[in-house]
């Protein structure tokens, strides 16, 4: 299964935007858990099943996220499958210890396929500084990125990178 990531929005750095402090869980069910952040007004929610938090995180296995920025959704991940305990040990690791290596390990799960066709623009370096693909991540699996029809910025870390690139509008 490869993950796919189709980002619209023009906010490289979408995905921890509703997960940074103050964030809270807006909304729970079994399938579905709504997270808010007042701070930005942005909302993540994942899609999934069994989930279970009681106080924190008992049970449950994520296979989606929608990213809403400014109630326009910006980005979706989907074709995955998380255990929400992990991601949430994840969060904090990287939150409170600076420590990549649980989210290193969920995105290197599986292969990922990044379209950025719908968007005003992607830049790596400030999905990176959000805590994807960010110098402290360390993803072995492959990611492909499909850019945009504007200035796109890519790069890559220590290791086997492939950048390959075709011509578009003049570039």
């Amino acid at each position: 299964m490869t993950m796919t990531i189709d980002y619209t929005g023009s906010d490289s750095g979408f995905f921890f935007n509703g997960f940074e402090d103050p964030a809270d869980i807006s909304s729970l069910t079994s399938t579905e858990i709504v997270v808010t952040n007042p701070t930005t007004g942005d909302t993540v929610t994942a899609a999934g099943s069994g989930f279970d938090i009681n106080g924190d995180p008992v049970s449950g296995t994520i296979t989606g996220f929608t990213f809403v920025q400014g109630g326009i959704p910006v980005a979706v991940m989907a074709n995955f499958s998380w255990s929400l305990v992990d991601f949430v040990t994840a969060l904090d690791d990287v939150s409170d210890f600076n420590d990549y290596s649980g989210m290193s390990a969920l995105f290197s799960l599986q292969d990922i396929d990044l379209d950025a066709q719908g968007s005003s623009g992607f830049n790596i370096l400030d999905f990176a500084t959000r805590n994807i693909f960010d110098a402290g991540l360390d993803v072995s699996s492959d990611v492909t990125v499909t850019g945009s029809d504007v200035d796109d910025v890519l790069g890559g870390g220590t290791g086997d990178d492939f950048i390959s690139t075709e011509e578009s509008n003049g570039y």
